[in-house]
């Protein structure tokens, strides 16, 4: 009865410590495109780094304060050519480290405060960025590992090339731990046949200049898009992949750089889903970030758990205009993510949320009534849905134009014209990855990121 009681109370307490926290949903608009990759959390707010489009494209920060309030914003040209990725991480005194797409400069620091440090040029931007001490690691396109001295931005050292020769494989997540002990998981499908997704695992020993791979002792088709080092192991999470079938299994792996599973946590959803982020909050339970989306809606999804697999909670937030693509733990115990929100259909604007502890928000600033622009399911497989508001007069806002998808590297994939208010596109022929969509008319033009699964 004791321990009941002692339980109830706790509870309790956790949920008014909840309730008191400040919660907010804003969108920014300061740019005529621009979509939120990389958020960092500070004792006094919050700072969004991205690609925006103005008179041309910057290399863009937000900074606001605990309220989701704006404080300043800063663009900074490095001749970027085109919309692309944006990674970072941040030290213990707040400097903020970031990688982006396609510019003179593609690699920064930035002080607290927003101002520019030192930048300098790799010649592959990263897909994934950690910091242990004075060395940042990055694991780039074209499957190499860099270690840089985060003071000065020098180049240390970088690997030979790793994964497949065929340029088949993308990095999709990467551990450092604080001795030098790097693992990076590259996945990759085949092209010809279609099959899953399959992982390769890399381990690069603490002082080692080489990179030996190891197998991870599991035959599940699952993609690995975060990882940590946590202690000895390495934590990651992902979602289960079959092909022609879109993910509603996401799964927990912790394990040892010589692939030893020390345990698997699965998550069954009654709809579709996918784990891209996580942290460990204060309580030592992981927050991950994902996607739950069914043929009709899709929210951004925040899901709990214990480091023994237990779910605790899965929140649902912001609606098919919204998605989040990175996360981050607030000052007050509560989680901060980041990502874009379409406005209207020709308007993609940066977009940051703030929960409890719990992953509720409480209170919003965005209109529920404002219409957007749908693109779903997003993640997407063998196909997806371009559709236009209505106008106030209840006429589409865009019955003609063009639908373009490129990759990663700028190639168009796929070309359709927009002959109503909504447009099917057929993308069963694509590779799975991430993917580039402009919709555009001679009047306006709409960008933003879709996931092939």
């Amino acid at each position: 009865m004791m321990k009941k009681l002692i339980f109830s109370l706790g509870i309790s307490f956790m949920t008014l410590v909840a309730a008191a926290q400040f919660t907010f949903e804003k969108q920014y608009p300061f740019y005529q495109q621009a979509f939120a990759d990389v958020v960092f959390s500070q004792d006094d707010g919050f700072v969004m780094a991205f690609i925006g489009q103005k008179d041309k494209l910057y290399f863009c920060l937000i900074k606001t304060d605990l309220d989701g309030d704006t404080l300043w914003t800063k663009d900074y040209d490095f001749n970027i050519t085109s919309f692309g990725n944006t990674v970072g991480t941040q030290d213990s005194e707040g400097n903020m480290y970031v990688s982006f797409y396609r510019g003179s400069k593609n690699l920064a620091k930035f002080s607290p405060s927003g101002d520019l440090i030192w930048s300098t040029y790799v010649d592959n931007y990263s897909f994934e960025m950690q910091l242990t001490g004075n060395t940042l690691w990055m694991a780039t396109k074209g499957c190499y590992l860099y270690t840089m001295d985060a003071a000065t931005g020098d180049s240390i050292w970088r690997s030979e090339r790793f994964a497949d020769e065929l340029g088949e494989a993308t990095v999709f997540s990467m551990a450092v731990k604080d001795n030098g002990e790097a693992v990076i998981t590259a996945s990759y499908h085949d092209g010809f046949t279609g099959l899953p997704f399959e992982n390769d695992f890399y381990y690069r020993p603490a002082g080692s200049d080489t990179l030996a791979t190891f197998e991870l002792q599991t035959n599940l088709p699952v993609i690995l898009y975060d990882s940590k080092a946590v202690g000895d192991e390495i934590l990651s999470v992902g979602s289960y992949h079959e092909p022609n079938c879109p993910p509603s299994i996401s799964y927990v792996f912790r394990y040892l750089t010589d692939g030893t599973i020390v345990s698997i946590s699965e998550q069954v959803f009654p709809y579709y889903c996918g784990f891209y982020k996580y942290v460990i909050n204060n309580d030592n339970r992981l927050v991950i970030l994902g996607a739950a989306f069914d043929y009709n809606t899709s929210h951004i999804m925040l899901h709990s758990r214990s480091m023994e697999g237990d779910s605790l909670w899965t929140q649902m937030i912001g609606n098919d205009s919204t998605t989040a693509w990175d996360l981050k733990l607030a000052p007050d115990g509560g989680y901060v993510a980041c990502g874009a929100r379409d406005q209207t259909w020709d308007i993609v604007q940066p977009y940051l949320f703030k929960t409890n502890s719990l992953g509720i928000i409480t209170s919003t600033s965005i209109p529920a009534d404002e219409p957007v622009y749908s693109v779903y399911p997003n993640p997407a497989y063998k196909s997806v849905v371009f559709e236009a508001p209505l106008t106030a007069q209840g006429r589409p806002a865009m019955d003609r134009g063009v639908i373009i998808l490129t990759n990663t590297l700028g190639k168009v994939c796929v070309e359709m014209p927009i002959t109503s208010n909504k447009t099917i596109v057929n993308i069963e022929k694509l590779k799975r990855g991430l993917y580039f969509y402009t919709i555009s008319n001679s009047r306006q033009t709409l960008s933003g990121k879709l996931m092939v699964r």
